[in-house]
This record gives C-alpha cells, sequence and structure tokens, in this order.
C-alpha cells in the first residue's frame, strides 16, 4: 500500500510540475522594468565615463549589460514555459505597451551614450569592448 501511495504522490507531483502558470500583463510589465531600471543604470554609467575614470566605470558597465542579458534569458524561459493561451485584457495590453514604451526610449538613450563614447573609447584598451559580450550567453 506504501508502495502504491509513493507512486501515486510522485506521479501527481510531476503533474503539478508540468503545468504551466499563467502569464499575466502584471508579470510582463515588472520583467520589462526590471531590464528597463538595469539599463539606465547602465546608461548612467556610461554618461559619467571619462579618461579619468574609464577603468573603474566599464568595468561596472559590462556587468550591468551582462545583468541585462541575464534578466532577458530569465524573462524569456518564463514567457517560453507560461500558458500563454488567454489573451491579456485591454488594459492589460495598454499596461504593457506603456511599459515597453519607457524601455524603448531607455534603449535608445543608451545606444546613443554608447555611439557617444565610442570615439573616446577608440582610444583605450577597451577599443575592443565588443569582446566581453562575446562570452556573455544570451
Amino acid at each position: 500500500m506504501q508502495f502504491k501511495l509513493l507512486t501515486i504522490a510522485t506521479a501527481f507531483a510531476g503533474l503539478v510540475a508540468a503545468q504551466k502558470s499563467e502569464l499575466t500583463p502584471q508579470t510582463v510589465v515588472k520583467s520589462i522594468e526590471a531590464v528597463t531600471d538595469l539599463s539606465q543604470d547602465a546608461n548612467n554609467i556610461l554618461t559619467d565615463l571619462s579618461f579619468n575614470n574609464v577603468f573603474s566605470l566599464i568595468p561596472r558597465a559590462l556587468n550591468n549589460i551582462r545583468e541585462i542579458a541575464g534578466a532577458v534569458r530569465t524573462d524569456i524561459t518564463m514567457i517560453a514555459d507560461a500558458d500563454t493561451s488567454k489573451p491579456f485584457p485591454a488594459d492589460g495590453q495598454n499596461q504593457v505597451c506603456e511599459v515597453f514604451r519607457d524601455f524603448v526610449r531607455v534603449h535608445q538613450a543608451l545606444l546613443n551614450t554608447i555611439i557617444g563614447k565610442s570615439s573616446f573609447l577608440s582610444g583605450t584598451p577597451f577599443t575592443a569592448m565588443g569582446l566581453p559580450f562575446s562570452s556573455t550567453p544570451v
């Protein structure tokens, strides 16, 4: 009897684990906001970049960008594993769109900052700034 009970409990645990969690607009909004915040932090770090602080700020910025990649990877996995069969309600869709607009604005600013610093960085050992990114799994 104990063996059957253990078998049933194990099977039930497997079924529970196999169920997909429901994806909510709030979950998506929080995930996008977290990546947006990390991106804003990276932009703030790189905005202050100068010859005087290049060796202290570049490692911080690269670490921050790695955190962005890790957060995005986690979010993609969460979305891929979630139950997406139900569409979001209209107000949830609006929330996601609004937070995504902020995400795009922050990333445009971050890219403009990086592009603006590229000529400055060409005179430093960080000329090959993309090399550390190649080891960052996405």
